[in-house]
């Protein structure tokens, strides 16, 4: 954890996305008071799920960040969605739901990472260590993934490759996977562990997620180049993909992400 980046992301003097409202200060302060009701709806726990999914749908906006941090207790309630999840990782058994719940808490994070009024803050109370555990690749979780039984592997690959595609999904956790070395390493291995492991046909909803995975990360400039070496072979031969490729639009997926790889790399050379 010494090594850890300034930074969470490029570019630390980067302007935070802001939502324009249509009616002006009105309706800036409903959706203000939409946010506040539902950062209070964080502290009852049988509300909290809901109250993270509808967070995240708003985070836009340029109050929300601030009001996250400033508020009693909130840093803390979500912290603690996040540190929930380390249980179900070791041996992996988090669901879909779990999985959503914890990504909604990494993204309210990631959204008062990218406020200037914030960023250093969560900077300086070292947030990122926090995460580092879902992109844990050790030598012990490898041999997990290759003695458990073939059906328990079946059935929770899906869930690791969900969580890292969720967070790829959003352009800061793109930029913070795709922009230093040991984390965009981090998560190939990972990808390229499962796909090297598939047995017969995987589902098309793995499959899918670990071709946007893939596609997340060719479409940061500066590890293309290494992407295009250790993309798995298996997603590059046509034979392979035709076998597993049931859906014709997952099949242009893959050869579109393959295009993407490959030509882009080509560009920077």
């Amino acid at each position: 954890m010494e090594n850890l980046p300034e930074t969470l992301y490029v570019d630390p003097t980067g302007a935070s996305p802001t939502t324009t409202t249509a009616n002006g200060p009105e309706s800036a302060a409903v959706e203000r008071a939409k946010i506040e009701q539902c950062i209070q709806l964080l502290h009852q726990p049988s509300g909290r799920e809901e109250a993270l999914a509808m967070l995240n749908k708003e985070r836009r906006c340029k109050d929300m960040p601030v009001l996250l941090w400033n508020s009693k207790s909130i840093p803390f309630i979500l912290l603690q969605e996040i540190c929930t999840a380390y249980k179900l990782l070791s041996p992996p058994a988090i669901g879909m739901k779990e999985a959503t719940r914890v990504c909604n808490a990494i993204a309210l994070f990631q959204s008062m990472a990218s406020h200037p009024d914030t960023k250093m803050a969560i900077v300086k109370a070292k947030i990122p260590v926090y995460i580092y555990p879902f992109m844990n690749t050790t030598e012990q979780r490898h041999k997990h993934l290759t003695t458990a039984p073939y059906q328990l592997r079946r059935y929770r690959r899906p869930r690791e490759a969900f969580v890292v595609s969720k967070i790829l999904m959003y352009d800061e956790g793109q930029r913070y996977c795709g922009s230093f070395p040991e984390r965009f390493y981090a998560v190939v291995r990972v990808l390229t562990k499962i796909v090297d492991q598939f047995h017969g046909k995987p589902s098309l909803q793995l499959l899918k997620h670990i071709l946007t995975c893939f596609m997340r990360l060719s479409e940061v400039s500066r590890p293309c180049d290494a992407l295009n070496k250790c993309y798995p072979a298996r997603l590059r031969d046509p034979a392979y993909l035709n076998f597993v490729c049931e859906d014709l639009t997952v099949r242009r997926f893959a050869d579109q992400v393959l295009h993407h790889v490959t030509t882009h790399s080509h560009r920077l050379g």
